[in-house]
């Protein structure tokens, strides 16, 4: 029997898999309520955070926003095909979207790991601006930027670059729930200072409650 079996909990409440069921890393700071804000005001959003801080789960969230209601494309710079909005408008246009009434202009774009793409590929959406609603971009290279010529088109930058300890205890009481008791306040500092990112943070609870319960 796991640790969490033992609390009376299905699944592991630490899973770092990305999740919907659970809160935002970063949710008192609306970084979901932002992005979907900006794409509906047709606005482009470049998204950074280092590996670990919650970008999948927060592209996950923004999917479930939206369900069937509209378009979404989802392209990774690790694909073995290059990004092509050619493809992608004429794509918008297939029976699929024409049965749920879902016009070309309202296609949103999400590009992960956006810096791997090549620049030429990346930014040729300036060909299609008529066509395509808006586009998240979404990077874990914090360093990248949107090159001179396209800053203008980028109105919304967010950076997940600031975990703070408010951020590790609301992760426990979303976490642990009525059970948030078993990780004292002070270990839960103890462990929030040694992560640098909310997924250290999520690991070293994990291996807490499995060193301080089957112990």
């Amino acid at each position: 029997m796991t640790w969490y079996n033992e609390l009376g909990y299905k699944k592991n409440p630490f899973s770092i898999k990305p999740n919907t069921k659970y809160k935002l890393f970063f949710d008192d700071k609306d970084v979901l309520g932002l992005i979907k804000k900006s794409l509906e005001a047709n606005h482009n959003v470049l998204l950074k955070g280092v590996y670990g801080t919650g970008k999948t789960t927060i592209l996950k969230q923004i999917i479930k926003l939206y369900g069937g209601k509209r378009k979404i494309f989802y392209y990774n710079a690790f694909s073995k095909e290059e990004l092509n909005y050619d493809k992608i408008i004429k794509n918008a246009g297939n029976i699929f979207s024409r049965l749920f009434k879902i016009k070309s202009a309202e296609v949103i774009v999400f590009v992960d790991e956006a810096h791997k793409v090549p620049i030429s590929q990346a930014f040729s959406y300036k060909n299609h601006e008529n066509k395509i609603k808006s586009i998240l971009f979404v990077s874990s290279d914090t360093s990248f930027i949107i090159p001179k010529g396209f800053e203008q088109d980028f109105q919304v930058i967010i950076n997940l670059d600031n975990f703070t300890q408010k951020d590790a205890i609301n992760i426990v009481k979303d976490r642990l729930g009525e059970s948030q008791d078993i990780i004292p306040h002070n270990a839960i500092i103890e462990l929030y200072n040694k992560s640098y990112t909310p997924r250290d943070f999520i690991l070293s609870c994990e291996s807490y409650c499995k060193n301080n319960i089957l112990s």
